[in-house]
């Protein structure tokens, strides 16, 4: 369903129909039929949680040959937040293979935090890199805020790159409130431990075994 429609400039917006069922089909006309030298379009679209919608602009993306002058048309379309792909992804991969104890969603990116879907998975963790700079935990973002862990990986780059762990230990103190977050070094493997034990107590696993524990395994 087409919630509302706002026209300013040569784009129309022609009245929805549906040749296939529940799929809306939505044309964006340009009675000029082309685009001249110099001329500007800008079309922003917004699509609702659970929305299903073709959306063409048929002879908007034509421009005349010019003499260096220069035409422009961008597009800009925001998706609400919807992870509905994602987890058809995950339900295909669980009854494929049946014995799964887990699904590991990774996500990557930039702008990550932004994106962030607390819809997408049981438990989330989300890492940031030292490397980035000091400020990245006080930029906030869902990621930031009301991921289940907030990991801070990469502390020996700090010195290299002018960062204070200091700062950023105050800042996602800040930002998080009363939710865990920790300083890992994959390099000599500090703060994993903490991870380990935070998937173990929050993700519902078994305790990983001991070093005795795999030796009388593999003996």
């Amino acid at each position: 369903m087409l919630s509302r429609r706002l026209h300013c400039g040569p784009l129309r917006v022609q009245k929805p129909f549906y040749p296939e069922g529940d799929l809306c089909h939505v044309y964006l006309l340009h009675p000029p039929g082309v685009m001249a030298a110099q001329d500007e379009m800008v079309v922003r679209g917004e699509v609702a949680p659970g929305a299903k919608a073709l959306l063409t602009t048929p002879a908007a993306n034509k421009i005349y040959r010019s003499t260096g002058l220069r035409s422009e048309v961008e597009q800009h379309l925001r998706a609400a937040e919807d992870a509905s792909m994602n987890l058809v992804a995950i339900d295909q991969l669980s009854a494929k293979f049946l014995l799964l104890d887990f699904v590991i969603v990774e996500s990557g990116g930039d702008n990550l935090s932004a994106t962030f879907s607390l819809e997408l998975a049981d438990l989330t963790l989300y890492v940031i890199d030292v490397a980035a700079g000091e400020k990245v935990p006080r930029k906030g973002g869902p990621a930031i805020t009301r991921s289940d862990l907030l990991i801070i990986n990469k502390t020996d780059l700090a010195e290299h790159v002018g960062a204070s762990l200091e700062v950023m230990d105050r800042d996602a103190g800040r930002m998080r409130g009363e939710r865990p977050f920790c300083f890992t070094n994959l390099k000599t493997g500090a703060g994993i431990e903490q991870v380990v034990d935070f998937i173990v107590a929050n993700g519902l696993l078994d305790e990983p075994p001991t070093q005795s524990q795999q030796m009388d395994v593999g003996g």
